[in-house]
């Protein structure tokens, strides 16, 4: 499961924890304040997720849709994340129950309200939202998931990770009587070329190996910033 997680980018996030870590204390050790932010940031991160299927088109698939959310809204899902940055150093502060599961869901529901509410960091607080609710989701939904069903548009998760990057795609097709042949190139580097029956299925196969590319090769692209 690891394999995949570092394109979230857990140092970024850290280093926002770190940046609020005395406003965030403060919200967890007031009663009312806590009780809030659990409350309303449960609500909020749903909504997250909603719109997480939404920008993936996989609410087309309304059952399918309600699966990818049981996952991503699971305990699971929340407490590995919790593991890996330094929001798990916030857990001494929850005192209303000494049930550990209770204590992460309800943690992680305050800060995302925390996060959602920061208006005095704005940009931060969009970078660690964009690396929790799309970088670290896609991490769960393309390898975490449980269900066999996968109807995963690689093309369309591409294409948003790369928006904005110093990134080229270029689609070569040539046809014959017998067959299609599809080739990808990816920054002036052949990622895919394989012959075909279908070229949609060749195009879907074709981006999931540039994904793959992009987040074990070539992670870095994702950094850049393409200059108009």
């Amino acid at each position: 499961m690891a394999k995949k997680l570092y394109f979230t980018g857990f140092k970024r996030i850290n280093q926002y924890l770190e940046e609020k870590e005395e406003e965030f204390t403060k919200l967890l050790k007031s009663k009312a304040d806590f009780e809030y932010s659990r409350t309303f940031g449960k609500a909020i991160f749903y909504l997250k997720i909603q719109q997480f299927l939404k920008r993936f088109h996989i609410e087309k698939d309304k059952s399918h849709a309600l699966k990818v959310f049981n996952i991503l809204s699971s305990y699971e899902c929340i407490n590995e994340l919790l593991k890996r940055t330094l929001l798990k150093d916030f857990l001494k502060e929850i005192n209303i129950s000494s049930d550990e599961k209770v204590k992460t869901l309800n943690l992680f529901y305050s800060f995302v309200y925390f996060l959602e509410n920061d208006s005095s960091n704005s940009i931060f607080a969009k970078d660690t939202q964009e690396r929790i609710f799309t970088r670290y989701f896609l991490h769960f939904y393309m390898f975490a998931r449980r269900d066999k069903g996968r109807n995963i548009n690689y093309q369309d998760i591409v294409k948003y990770l790369l928006k904005g990057k110093i990134a080229d795609i270029k689609e070569i097709v040539k046809r014959s009587s017998e067959h299609v042949e599809f080739t990808l190139i990816f920054n002036e580097k052949e990622i895919f070329k394989e012959n075909g029956k279908s070229i949609k299925s060749l195009r879907k196969k074709a981006y999931k190996k540039l994904l793959f590319y992009i987040l074990e090769d070539e992670p870095q692209v994702l950094n850049t910033v393409r200059v108009k």
